[in-house]
């Protein structure tokens, strides 16, 4: 998925990635103090992309969620060129944030999202 995502989108980089696992070759990580050694750059949260393509994929938790998605649509706020963010989060129609990304804040930067059907 990771070589589809590099070489037809453009994608360079992971948001949320632990270093031993990372496919790209830099990578934002929740402990940027210790794997700076290993190619990460700085925490999501500290990211501030102006232009590029990125993969976000959040731990699937409310309270990270809400505050990755507020900081995504910031992100999108602060660019000065072309900005693109393929993100794979849960199917949680109740969580505000995912409304917001969607219809609210979000729909100006929003483009298209695709479900995937829950494990029966």
């Amino acid at each position: 998925l990771f070589s589809i995502l590099r070489d037809h989108a453009g994608v360079t980089m992971e948001t949320f990635a632990a270093p031993q696992f990372a496919i790209f070759d830099q990578c934002c990580s929740a402990f940027p103090d210790t794997d700076k050694y290993f190619g990460c750059v700085e925490s999501f949260m500290s990211f501030w992309p102006k232009t590029g393509a990125y993969q976000a994929a959040p731990p699937n938790t409310e309270v990270i969620l809400t505050k990755v998605i507020d900081h995504l649509l910031d992100i999108f706020d602060a660019a000065d060129g072309p900005l693109f963010f393929i993100c794979f989060l849960p199917d949680w129609s109740d969580l505000k944030a995912l409304h917001d990304l969607q219809y609210g804040r979000g729909k100006q930067w929003f483009s298209h999202c695709e479900y995937v059907p829950k494990r029966t």
